[in-house]
């Protein structure tokens, strides 16, 4: 199923925000390196490594499909990575939606 207009609004607002989220399987938290055990999901290991290593100099916002990072950033700027995997439609869909909503001119925003 499609996700609503209103939606994605919500969900670009909290991401801007980088305020914490969970808007059915798409979800966004802060990570320190406290509390990165297990939140991987299904990550390919170059893009674990690198959110690995953000981590050990800042807390990082991450969202998430499901229990796998769909994108991550260290910073308040729009400067994500999105890491270049394809998962199932769902998932590959929620990529979608997280990539026009961290755009700085994002159409959820208006």
């Amino acid at each position: 199923m499609a996700t609503s207009w209103k939606t994605r609004q919500k969900i670009a607002k909290a991401i801007d925000a980088r305020e914490s989220f969970k808007i059915g399987n798409i979800s966004g938290r802060w990570l320190d390196e406290s509390n990165i055990t297990d939140h991987f999901g299904i990550l390919p290991l170059e893009y674990r490594k690198s959110l690995q290593d953000r981590l050990e100099t800042s807390d990082v916002y991450v969202i998430y499909s499901y229990n796998t990072p769909i994108a991550y950033s260290h910073d308040l700027k729009h400067d994500f990575v999105i890491p270049d995997v394809q998962y199932s439609r769902t998932t590959t869909h929620h990529q979608g939606v997280v990539a026009v909503s961290i755009l700085p001119d994002s159409p959820y925003l208006l």
